[in-house]
């Protein structure tokens, strides 16, 4: 349902003269789409959401959502002594609505229609489109009601109320909880913040307020960025103490270590940033924490894409964070979403929070120059342009993150987060992370048992409601699994299928359905694979491990990212490698971000030198050798190009993973000492063995064959005159 307020055009505001009288100078924003939002759910009668600020439905349902992540959905907890701390700020729509429709007889009266009939006429069909006021009005459109009905619709018998902290109202909605779990007055609290005031009343305010950018692209950082996009977002998260958490057996994503606030005092304005009080804030927070700044690699900002904003927090964060020469990465999630205004601080925090647990360095787009202040040299902070994994400063140091919201009205809040490190991680348990795209097998004696097979299968998913891609996979996988046989004869079919959907899922299943009528295989690139020929020939696997000059700046990143996998070899290898590198092992191979070509040549150069090309391809062979162990496939045979060749030893138990990048760094460090003095060097040469060997012959120069790297490539090394004379 959508209020009148909402349905407003471009035309009848839009202007790119910005100082045009009642209208503004931009039409872009980011808004929240649709929500299919049944009332009976909650107890509520269906006629009453004509009188209710569509903001409190989409609160009551995302704190819903919550509460079933936090798995509290399906099992008894502490109600009457769980709180609510939304926090909300603004003017929207329902208010607007209702003010309007009270002030249509005091201003409507002002105006000369000329004919007292044609004036009724007017606010007559005004009335027929404006909310009409009931007893349920009041409530629904005060926006210090939100965490009351949310209390009141959920059972939730603890504290409930609202914050308002303008741009930081969300982030001082976890300030208050937080309080409230330290003293005891609840074992539980979700906190919040919801935000849907993208109205044409607001945008007023911010385009007078010169705050808008008339392109609607959001720069936080950039250094030609002006102006930030009004975004909407609605957020919650369930806090508890640790410690309760941990006894519950709860699924916990990060830690709050500390929190900090502050106001600016007697600032210029009482809109303008003010760098003490920002500093005020952070600094409070991390002496809450006991933490180190140093220790922080990631900070969630409150970077709205304006220049003096962007400028004057990175300005607070320098000094906050005291002289030093580690890096920590910079961004915003408002260059995806907009600036979400109240609810910005529980999106950086969410954001902040899925980034610890899943160890990634989440990008802030749009960047392409950053601000001067980012580029001087001692600065240590950087913009996170890319999605890169986070590698622990140490094999023992946790993840940390701080994240900031700074309000109107000069009010400045900074939380420090940190990973969690469960007391006990269960060996072998599977990870339940959403994948884009799942795999289903079928392996039957003949094409007619897979087809009535396939058909029941396809039935019951067809039938099926509120079914997911990832438990279908997963039963099929223990139902085939459940009925293998090793003894299949000669004629057997098997089908393969990967599907991103359910959708998808029926389409495939469909289509191989309609190819066992009619007795085809089916090899389909897009996943569908039919197929009831034998192999002609059983073969092993054998694993082929690439050598110098394979290596790339942020090689596998992706799968790195991958909450399958994580980066916890890269720590050890940091820390084992320390005393032989000049920084650590995986900044060469997933360094910051570079804005310009020298800088990335820069980070090419160093990742190519000998010395740390050969550990880095080592560390990314073991990455990627355990990727394949940990989906199944085991090795028969193990064999390597080159230098690969030291990493197929290892993988074939000859010696330890410790071995191989001690002799990795070794090997690299002796290579390029070598090549330094300039005392022996190596060609390629495009001729096969036997010519190469009988060129040398005649030539009588003290060279040796040093590697034969294809049938027609091999490789000649020895001191370096006689190889230029060759």
């Amino acid at each position: 349902r959508e209020v009148p307020a909402r349905r407003w055009r471009k035309e009848s505001y839009y202007d790119p003269d910005r100082r045009a009288r009642d209208r503004f100078y931009t039409h872009h924003g980011s808004f929240l789409g649709a929500l299919r939002f049944d009332p009976t759910r909650f107890g509520m009668p269906p006629a009453t959401l004509r009188s209710i600020e569509p903001l409190q439905c989409f609160a009551l349902e995302v704190v819903l959502r919550a509460l079933e992540d936090a798995g509290l959905s399906d099992r008894p907890f502490a109600r009457e002594r769980t709180g609510v701390v939304f926090g909300a700020s603004g003017v929207h729509d329902q208010g607007i609505a209702y003010a309007f429709r009270t002030m249509l007889e005091h201003y409507m009266g002002r105006v000369d229609c000329g004919d007292a009939a044609a004036r009724e006429a007017m606010m007559a069909g005004l009335r027929a489109i404006l909310p009409e006021w009931t007893e349920d009005s009041l409530p629904g459109f005060l926006p210090n009601v939100i965490a009351g009905r949310i209390s009141n619709r959920l059972d939730l018998r603890g504290v409930n109320y609202t914050v308002d902290a303008a741009c930081a109202s969300s982030l001082a909605s976890i300030h208050a909880a937080v309080l409230l779990l330290r003293t005891g007055s609840c074992e539980m609290v979700v906190a919040g913040g919801a935000d849907c005031s993208n109205n044409a009343t607001t945008f007023m305010g911010f385009a007078k307020a010169q705050a808008l950018t008339p392109g609607g692209i959001p720069r936080p950082f950039d250094a030609e960025a002006d102006g930030m996009v009004l975004g909407e977002c609605v957020g919650a998260v369930v806090l508890k103490r640790l410690s309760d958490a941990e006894r519950d057996g709860d699924e916990i994503h990060a830690l709050i270590r500390g929190m900090g606030c502050s106001s600016d005092g007697r600032n210029r304005s009482l809109t303008a940033p003010h760098a003490e009080g920002q500093v005020n804030a952070i600094r409070r927070a991390f002496d809450e924490a006991g933490i180190d700044p140093a220790t922080v690699s990631l900070v969630e900002a409150h970077a709205t894409g304006t220049a003096l904003g962007d400028d004057t927090e990175i300005k607070s964060l320098d000094k906050a964070f005291g002289p030093g020469d580690r890096e920590c990465g910079i961004g915003s999630i408002k260059s995806q979403i907009g600036h979400a205004k109240a609810a910005a601080g529980i999106a950086g925090v969410i954001k902040t929070a899925l980034a610890l647990r899943h160890g990634i360095l989440p990008p802030t787009i749009n960047v392409r120059t950053p601000i001067p202040r980012l580029q001087k040299k001692r600065c240590r902070f950087y913009v996170n342009a890319k999605t890169r994994p986070w590698v622990p400063q140490g094999v023992d140091q946790p993840r940390r993150a701080g994240v900031s919201a700074f309000g109107f009205g000069g009010t400045n809040f900074h939380a420090v987060m940190e990973s969690y490190e469960p007391i006990s991680n269960e060996a072998g348990a599977i990870d339940l992370s959403p994948r884009p795209a799942e795999i289903f097998t079928w392996r039957r004696r003949d094409r007619r048992t897979l087809r009535n097979d396939l058909e029941r299968f396809h039935s019951a998913v067809e039938v099926g409601s509120d079914l997911r891609v990832d438990m279908l996979a997963m039963a099929l996988a223990n139902d085939e699994n459940d009925r293998l046989e090793d003894d299949l004869p000669d004629g057997a079919v098997r089908l393969g299928l990967v599907a991103e959907s359910v959708a998808d899922l029926l389409a495939k299943t469909g289509r191989a359905m309609a190819a066992l009528r009619e007795g085809e295989n089916v090899f389909d690139p897009l996943g569908c694979y039919l197929s009831d020929a034998s192999p002609a020939n059983p073969c092993s696997v054998a694993f082929l491990f690439p050598g110098q000059g394979s290596q790339r700046i942020n090689m596998l990143a992706d799968l790195v990212c991958s909450p399958a996998f994580g980066s916890d070899l890269f720590a050890e290898a940091d820390n084992l490698l320390a005393e032989y590198l000049p920084d650590r092992l995986s900044r060469y191979l997933f360094p910051p971000p570079s804005f310009e070509k020298e800088g990335r040549r820069r980070q090419e150069k160093a990742l190519e030198d000998t010395r740390v090309a050969q550990p880095a391809i080592g560390v990314i062979d073991l990455f990627a050798l355990d990727v394949l162990l940990a989906i199944g496939l085991r090795p028969a045979f193990c064999a390597g190009h080159s230098y690969g060749e030291y990493v197929a030893l290892c993988a074939a138990g000859v010696y330890t993973r410790e071995d191989l990048l001690l002799v990795s760094v070794k090997r690299g460090k002796a290579v390029h000492e070598v090549a330094a003095n300039g005392s022996g060097g190596m060609i390629a040469v495009a001729a096969d063995r036997a010519t190469v060997e009988q060129a040398l012959n005649d030539l009588g120069l003290p060279l040796h064959i040093a590697n034969l790297n294809a049938p027609k490539q091999t490789i000649v090394g020895g001191p370096i005159a006689a190889v230029e004379a060759a």
